[in-house]
């Protein structure tokens, strides 16, 4: 898995996505749990600042946060000092390596396991099941290739919000967010730079890979044949060649049994 978010600080991210509707995506992913919402000892990788963490917390006896961002990671320490919350600074492959895998749900929200390559996210999920000696329901979302490929290849988007105190000088920061499709890797490579008035402050990339959700459903179904993956926030085109490829945001939910 590539490191994102290498270069953005905790207080740029959390200013990046303050408008973004944490509670209703975090009440979305609770309607695919059993109710009463429990989520028991929780997974989470990608954890990012730990806004989805804190909603997770009342309903969990446990949650281990993956942030492979040692920025990150850092500041998550900072966030949450109970010892219902533990902070591991890796990647999630590393991860299951060496955890004593006792887990009752696996998140992984905001797309992160688009960090990893369809072959390393399939062996993933295979690794889940291996380690588990009791139900795990998996929640996660991806971007769908099928989606991508009928996209244009490139594009860009432009997103303004407040500079923190760090960089006062400046009223704002402009992300510029540019896109290319890798037809060879089915890879999409996404440039962001970030400005302060006509300074360039700092730039990434991120290599994400959009995945192929109708060779996945085959696959999940092998382990849950009730598995779901559905669209999220979007409404169906009806000019969309294929069932994936009207909405880019896919929710997918599923439960390894022992």
């Amino acid at each position: 898995m590539c490191q994102p978010f290498s270069s953005i600080t905790p207080e740029i991210y959390s200013l990046l996505y303050s408008k973004k509707d944490y509670k209703s995506e975090f009440d979305l992913l609770c309607s695919y749990m059993s109710q009463p919402v429990q989520f028991g000892n929780v997974l989470e990788a990608g954890a990012g600042t730990g806004t989805f963490t804190s909603l997770m917390k009342p309903y969990s006896q446990s949650i281990t946060c993956i942030e492979p961002s040692p920025q990150m990671a850092s500041y998550l320490l900072k966030r949450f000092s109970s010892e219902k919350i533990r902070v591991e600074n890796t990647s999630i492959e590393d991860y299951l390596d060496v955890c004593d895998f006792d887990f009752d749900t696996f998140v992984a929200y905001f797309n992160v396991l688009n960090y990893i390559r369809p072959a390393n996210l399939s062996k993933l999920i295979t690794r889940l099941a291996s380690y588990t000696s009791k139900p795990l329901h998996c929640l996660f979302d991806l971007w769908s290739l099928e989606y991508v490929m009928e996209q244009p290849k490139e594009g860009s988007t432009i997103i303004k919000f407040p500079s923190p105190g760090s960089l006062s000088n400046s009223p704002q920061i402009t992300r510029f967010a540019s896109s290319v499709f890798n037809n060879d890797d089915e890879s999409l490579s996404i440039l962001f730079t970030f400005n302060s008035g006509q300074e360039e402050l700092f730039t990434e990339t991120h290599i994400i890979y959009p995945t192929n959700l109708s060779k996945l459903k085959d696959n999940l179904k092998k382990l849950d044949p009730h598995c779901i993956i559905e669209p999220i926030a979007c409404s169906q085109d009806s000019a969309a060649k294929n069932m994936y490829s009207f909405c880019r945001n896919w929710l997918v939910s599923f439960t390894i049994s022992p």
